[in-house]
């Protein structure tokens, strides 16, 4: 449905590397990278709001900005509401409607419809001043869906969210797309965000696309130790430094993961507990041992397992790490 061809684009000191992807219908692609790593350039470029680069955007096969406004049904949503002050919320929602001269009866029964799915039928009179945060972040998903649009823009919306509204969006996101289907570019910083909500993640840095895959492919097979970190892989070590462990049949990077360490009283590799970091249900142990530090999460509720400087013993299963 939307495919890039070869989008470059420089300003500054940035510049957006030739930018390939296509995205079909009903897809929901996450476009994952850090801040200025490029994403949401890329999602002002498929918008239109941003024409001043080199390479093409098409849409159903045709140049998207041979389309107007109206033909290309695409509504965006911004990590600020922009819903219109002046407004009451049932006018705010039926506003794209309005513009595209929908009668008054349809109008009026796609609103309500929203509305009611959006957990907002008792706000239909009230201005945005008067609502949350989230509220309003409802009000503009429902203004973006009423034009039923065959493209959905997200750039960042929820990042200004706390964190159980944030997951509560997240949700509502993930069950209209299963409903509706329609086809989402979601642009994050945030990788359980990513890996919640997308068929496919893009990941990006410094305007350079590393890789594009599936949620569980992309965690289980970094294309590179680029990818690796990025994803917050902390285990990565030349397979030679095991070699006085364990049989090794090429010398090569490979990636730890947790499930490929085994903490166990026999086990080869000796090392020291040398910090101790919690992550809401999880202790992450930093293990110093002969060739370098290695990283071990478990379930919080083990952690009397556990003494700061203390010894502990583990094996590596070798045979199903990770080589890149």
């Amino acid at each position: 449905m939307i495919k890039l061809k070869n989008i470059t684009k420089e300003y500054d000191d940035f510049k957006l590397k030739n930018i390939n992807f296509e995205v079909k219908k009903g897809e929901f692609i996450s476009l994952l990278g850090k801040s200025g790593s490029g994403k949401s350039t890329i999602l002002n470029i498929i918008s239109g709001i941003d024409k001043n680069y080199k390479g093409e955007v098409l849409f159903k096969n045709k140049n998207i900005n041979n389309y107007n406004l109206l033909e290309k049904k695409l509504a965006m949503i911004f990590q600020e509401d922009y819903l219109f002050p002046h407004l009451n919320i049932e006018k705010n929602i039926g506003f794209g409607l309005k513009m595209r001269k929908e009668k008054k009866e349809i109008i009026k029964k796609k609103v309500d419809n929203l509305l009611e799915k959006l957990g907002l039928k008792n706000f239909n009179k009230k201005y945005p001043h008067e609502l949350s945060g989230g509220q309003k972040q409802r009000v503009a998903i429902a203004r973006a869906l009423a034009i039923e649009p065959e493209i959905l823009l997200m750039d960042e919306p929820f990042s200004a969210l706390d964190e159980n509204l944030r997951l509560e969006m997240q949700d509502l996101i993930k069950n209209i797309h299963k409903e509706n289907k329609v086809t989402t570019i979601f642009v994050t910083h945030d990788q359980d965000e990513a890996f919640k909500l997308s068929d496919r993640i893009i990941l990006i840095e410094d305007g350079d696309i590393l890789q594009t895959d599936k949620p569980l492919k992309l965690y289980k097979k970094p294309k590179n130790e680029k990818v690796a970190k990025f994803l917050g892989m902390k285990n990565i070590f030349d397979s030679k430094i095991f070699e006085n462990y364990y049989k090794i049949d090429k010398n090569q990077k490979i990636i730890i993961k947790d499930k490929d360490i085994i903490i166990k009283k026999n086990g080869k590799i000796i090392g020291n507990i040398e910090g101790i970091n919690y992550y809401k249900n999880i202790c992450e142990l930093i293990i110093r041992f002969e060739n370098g530090k290695i990283y071990y999460c478990d379930s919080i509720e083990n952690i009397n397992r556990y003494k700061l400087r203390g010894k502990i013993k583990f094996d590596i299963k070798m045979d199903e790490v990770y080589y890149i």
